[in-house]
């Protein structure tokens, strides 16, 4: 089976219509963007995504409002990923899949879990209590994480994902980390490699070490340029995929790459 990497880009950043797209176009490289529906930049230059998924790019769902963790300091009462519950996030999740499909007229896709975890709710009091202490990396803090504690209402939302897209991106990789082969990825929760302060042999590398064991290795990008704080440098990015072309590389979306490893 043909090895294939994935170039995954989050957050529908400016960047990613003025440089990435274009210069992924150059090259014949599709790319899967996961757009929030919240973005300026996703309903000022609509049109602009609309062409570019039109040129093969994929326009996956990253919810509406990008909930996330209470705790970070950009996400309010809003969007607090604390505060949702499952029969919420369906509905922020369908109604960006009805609004994506206008754009881009594709009723498949796949799906980046914000901040790459698929647990919505909020922690128990247990769970709360070690928060930002040092024991929330120990063994502790898993052995809490396994008891429900008064006020949970975690749950795991990959059952609800499963049913809408053909899959979902999550993270869990770093560039060092080997590329785990297919046969052991769950379709619903895809291991991707952050791309952030590094340089282009560190990414090269990565790939190059799924590639060699016919894995699927999967990119994270957020800025590309600056514009986000995990940031990978222009020069970096164009280096990276200069290298691809020259290496005839093949790039698919991960709805397309999806498709090939697992059977429907």
């Amino acid at each position: 089976m043909t090895a294939v990497v994935s170039l995954t880009f989050d957050d529908a950043l400016p960047e990613h219509l003025d440089f990435v797209a274009p210069l992924l176009n150059e090259h014949g490289f599709p790319g899967t963007f996961y757009v929030q529906l919240s973005s300026t930049v996703l309903s000022q230059r609509a049109d602009e995504w609309a062409a570019q998924a039109a040129r093969g790019h994929e326009l996956g769902n990253h919810t509406v409002f990008h909930p996330a963790d209470a705790r970070k300091n950009w996400v309010t009462s809003a969007n607090a990923i604390d505060d949702y519950t499952p029969e919420r996030m369906r509905a922020e999740l369908e109604l960006a899949n009805e609004w994506l499909q206008r754009l881009d007229g594709c009723s498949r896709r796949s799906f980046a879990y914000p901040c790459s975890t698929a647990v919505l709710g909020r922690p128990g009091v247990f769970r709360r209590m070690i928060r930002n202490t040092r024991l929330e990396t120990t063994r502790v803090a898993t052995w809490l994480d396994s008891c429900s504690g008064p006020g949970e209402t975690r749950v795991d939302y990959r059952p609800l994902a499963a049913e809408l897209f053909t899959a979902c991106r999550s993270g869990g990789l770093t560039l060092a980390d080997p590329v785990p082969p297919v046969r052991e990825y769950d379709r619903f929760l895809l291991p991707s490699a952050s791309v952030e302060k590094c340089c282009c042999d560190d990414i090269k590398h990565f790939v190059e070490r799924g590639l060699e064991n016919g894995s699927w290795p999967i990119l994270q990008f957020h800025g590309v340029g600056g514009s986000h704080g995990q940031n990978c440098e222009p020069n970096i990015f164009r280096e990276l995929i200069e290298w691809m072309a020259a290496s005839d590389l093949t790039v698919e979306t991960v709805t397309a790459a999806a498709s090939r490893f697992f059977s429907s």
